[in-house]
């Protein structure tokens, strides 16, 4: 009897020591992910934000369109070869219009230089 009894504790004492060293494990386990879990929204959060930060601002006012490093005058418009691309301000629609390739037809000015690199002679060298 008193084997029997001897050997019940013992077990019981395993058991108890297993459950807690399972405990322990999972407990580890659950702070490895946890961890694991932050870090990989501190870096989504970082790549995120630094999008975010490359959207150009546009603003209407004293009657120009102010457009990243670009003011437009009202009705004023400008092209640019990087990116390939034709800016036009309209303040009172509160409205930028931008002009990408293709070019519509008929969008060249005749006083354009035959050599000239900026938006509409742009597209013909572009990748879009």
């Amino acid at each position: 009897m008193r084997l029997r009894s001897y050997t019940l504790i013992l077990q019981r004492s395993f058991e108890a020591r297993t459950r807690r060293r399972t405990y322990a494990v999972s407990y580890r386990h659950r702070c490895k992910l946890g961890m694991q879990t932050t870090l990989m929204a501190l870096v989504l959060l970082l790549v995120f934000q630094r999008s975010l930060s490359k959207i150009p601002s546009l603003r209407f006012q004293n009657l120009r369109c102010d457009y990243d490093n670009y003011s437009l005058s009202m009705g004023g418009y400008l092209r640019l070869a990087d990116p390939c691309v034709r800016l036009v301000c309209w303040y009172y629609r509160k409205e930028l219009t931008v002009n990408g390739c293709p070019a519509p037809p008929n969008s060249s000015d005749p006083d354009d230089s035959p050599y000239a690199m900026y938006w509409p002679h742009c597209c013909n060298s572009s990748a879009t």
